[in-house]
């Protein structure tokens, strides 16, 4: 479908959506919208999303000035600049989310598994992501690809390609690491997870998932 056909600004709550196939769209695109303003929670995203000439691409929202908690992404993001596997441009919250989907474009200098940049006064926190970023270009990292004063907090990502958890940071961010797949499979990983939030997450066969999944 094109993006225009479906929600390009929420102020209010969406809850309980998930979203597949294929999604196209031009600036701030994402599967469940492309501005948000209000709360998105326990959603998910399995489309492909493509912008072939735009910026703030994501597979939940592209632009968030609100909060996205307990969703995630396992759909492809393709675009030019600011591509992230949640949000491409975070202003706002992102809690209890992971990222399995890749991001492709090679000429993109913004890259990130959870959001592209995160801007001033803004959080990231219990996150991973196991998607591959790629490091065509500056400013990609697992997590965040530029840090400009977000709380980053108890976040992992993949160690399966040649990035760090954040690319281009102005702050000092804690207790986030690169992990091992073996060291993301484990129990110890899911109660890392959980260890400062009411239980969010569940073991699987792979990865940690989402208590709703």
């Amino acid at each position: 479908m094109k993006f225009q056909d479906w929600l390009e600004q929420i102020s209010g709550t969406i809850r309980n959506l998930g979203i597949s196939g294929n999604v196209k769209g031009s600036y701030s695109t994402g599967a469940i919208a492309g501005n948000n303003k209000g709360i998105i929670e326990n959603c998910y995203n399995l489309a492909t999303i493509e912008s072939n000439n735009g910026n703030e691409i994501g597979g939940i929202t592209g632009n968030n000035h609100g909060i996205i908690k307990e969703c995630y992404n396992n759909g492809k993001i393709i675009g030019i600049n600011y591509i992230g596997g949640i949000v491409g441009l975070n202003y706002g919250e992102v809690i209890n989310c992971y990222n399995t989907g890749n991001l492709d474009h090679i000429r993109c200098m913004h890259k990130g598994g959870i959001a592209a940049e995160s801007r001033e006064g803004t959080k990231i926190i219990n996150c991973y992501n196991v998607g591959l970023v790629g490091n065509t270009s500056y400013n990609n990292g697992s997590i965040l690809g530029t840090n400009a004063g977000v709380d980053v907090n108890n976040c992992y990502g993949l160690n399966n390609e040649k990035i760090e958890i954040v690319g281009f940071s102005e702050v000092v961010f804690e207790n986030c690491a690169m992990k091992s797949e073996e060291e993301m499979k484990t129990k110890e990983f899911l109660d890392l997870l959980d260890s400062n939030t009411e239980k969010k997450w569940k073991k699987s066969e792979v990865y940690p998932k989402l208590y709703w999944e």
